[in-house]
C-alpha cells in the first residue's frame, strides 16, 4: 500500500504530500528511545494493587509515627535491662 492511500484525506488536504512513512518512522524510533522496560512488567505485579499498597505504607508509617513517642519512654528501661544483664556475666 501506498503512503497517499494511508493518509486521510483530510490530512492531505491540509498538510500536503509530506512523507508519513519517514515521520511515524522518527516518532516510533524518538519512542523507544525514551520509553525503557516499564518497571511493573514483572510478572510479580501484574495482579499488584498499587493504591491499595500505597495506603498500607501510608498506615504502617501513621502507626510507627503513633509508637515512637512510647518506643522513647520504653527504650531507657531496657537500655538499663540490657546493662544489668551485661554486669551480672
Amino acid at each position: 500500500m501506498k503512503d497517499d492511500e494511508r493518509t486521510h484525506p483530510f490530512d492531505q488536504m491540509f498538510f500536503g504530500q509530506r512523507n508519513m512513512k519517514r515521520e511515524t518512522e522518527e516518532a516510533k524510533e524518538n519512542k523507544d528511545e525514551t520509553t525503557g522496560p516499564d518497571l511493573f512488567d514483572h510478572e510479580i505485579f501484574r495482579n499488584l494493587d498499587v493504591n491499595a499498597l500505597l495506603d498500607n505504607a501510608g498506615k504502617l508509617m501513621d502507626t510507627f509515627d503513633q509508637l515512637k513517642p512510647m518506643l522513647n519512654k520504653v527504650s531507657p528501661l531496657v537500655e538499663k535491662f540490657l546493662s544489668n544483664i551485661k554486669k551480672d556475666r
